[in-house]
């Protein structure tokens, strides 16, 4: 059975608040920190995706499909991996994924495939956003049923060469190991997936002189696509009302500092502006 070293903190710590600050000046010593790392049996978790309209993926090479998995512990402040992401791999074609060496507890995955070369153009954008407990057992097993993305889903718009300024978001996405989105609202708008970004190092927009409201939210949220009635270009209106207000000139680089929205907190937001519509 394979083993892997549990994440920690001094003193046996696995959080930051809770964990214990040592600073030392020149000439200063400190003893008895003992780490007392921690050796735990990992498991490996097979699945099964299954596409939105129950239909076959298409065999590798008659069909592409943009894919992608990111999966997070969410039990616990420090994840299993230095990357924060866990090591998962997603195959489309064969309608599967694998991740080969969790630690017992709990994990949130974000999935999102996409048609590509050869794929069926009725299917769209597909997503899912799933919390599994891993047990210490030698069999893990789960099937994700993905559910289609609204085309009036979150938006970006093409990437815009003229005179203008960026924005650039690589300190919201480094804050944190939640699979989270940003987007600015102003002269138009663009956004992008935090994780995404952050593997091509794409973390900057750059978009034309303007003022824009900022936001970073979790990426669950989008899995919610029936939240919001209607049109969710109406729910990211009431969004950007509660961003943050930036000036970009041209030529400027900005990097906003922004709180990340919770799923809780977006609901709220959605609840309070439906109430006050009617």
């Amino acid at each position: 059975m394979p083993f892997a070293w549990v994440p920690m903190l001094y003193p046996d710590a696995n959080s930051i608040t809770s964990a214990q600050s040592i600073l030392l000046l020149p000439g200063d010593r400190r003893a008895g920190i003992d780490f007392h790392m921690q050796q735990k049996a990992v498991y490996t978790l097979d699945g099964k995706i299954i596409l939105s309209d129950h239909s076959k993926p298409k065999p590798w090479p008659e069909a592409i499909y943009f894919q992608d998995l990111v999966v997070f512990r969410s039990d616990r402040a420090l994840t299993s991996t230095w990357l924060g992401r866990e090591s998962c791999e997603i195959n489309a074609n064969a309608g599967t994924f694998r991740c080969g060496s969790l630690l017992p507890g709990e994990y949130t995955f974000y999935f999102n495939v996409s048609p590509g070369l050869g794929a069926a153009r009725s299917i769209r954008v597909q997503t899912a956003t799933v919390h599994y407990s891993v047990e210490a057992t030698a069999k893990q097993a789960l099937t994700v049923q993905l559910h289609d993305v609204p085309d009036s889903g979150l938006r970006s718009q093409m990437p815009y060469k003229g005179p203008g300024g960026n924005l650039d978001f690589r300190k919201v996405c480094a804050t944190t190991s939640r699979a989270i989105h940003v987007l600015a609202w102003g002269h138009g708008h663009a956004g992008g997936a935090c994780y995404y970004m952050t593997f091509f190092r794409t973390t900057s927009l750059r978009l034309p002189k303007d003022y824009y409201n900022v936001n970073a939210f979790e990426a669950a949220f989008l899995a919610r696509k029936r939240l919001y009635s209607g049109d969710s270009s109406k729910f990211e209106d009431v969004l950007m009302r509660h961003g943050t207000r930036i000036r970009l000139d041209v030529g400027q680089t900005i990097e906003p500092s922004l709180p990340v929205l919770t799923t809780t907190q977006l609901i709220s937001i959605g609840v309070t502006s439906l109430e006050a519509a009617h």
